[in-house]
């Protein structure tokens, strides 16, 4: 008899969003190759703690966003619907 050993989970590979400029002072701008449906991004530090959460509306491409007021070091955007790679970011003040 014929017995499965191992069952692979298939999983859609996440699209990459472009952030730049990375390092960054005061603001970056954020673009999606592909942008249908509203979007939530956090940016995390790197213990994982919400910094600053940003809500983009469906058919926006690409919004700037203000890091004036986070700290340096490196920080993480996440978008909450897990459908993107998570992207590294530096602020340098």
């Amino acid at each position: 008899a014929w017995l499965p050993v191992d069952i692979k989970e298939i999983t859609q590979p996440k699209l990459r969003m472009s952030i730049y400029p990375n390092p960054s002072k005061n603001s970056l701008t954020v673009s999606f190759p592909v942008f249908y449906d509203d979007r939530v991004l956090e940016i995390r530090d790197i213990m994982g703690k919400v910094v600053q959460i940003i809500s983009l509306k469906a058919g926006v491409a690409e919004q700037s966003i203000d890091v004036s007021n986070i700290p340096s070091g490196i920080y993480f955007v996440v978008d909450q619907k897990r459908k993107y790679e998570v992207e590294k970011i530096v602020i340098m003040k």
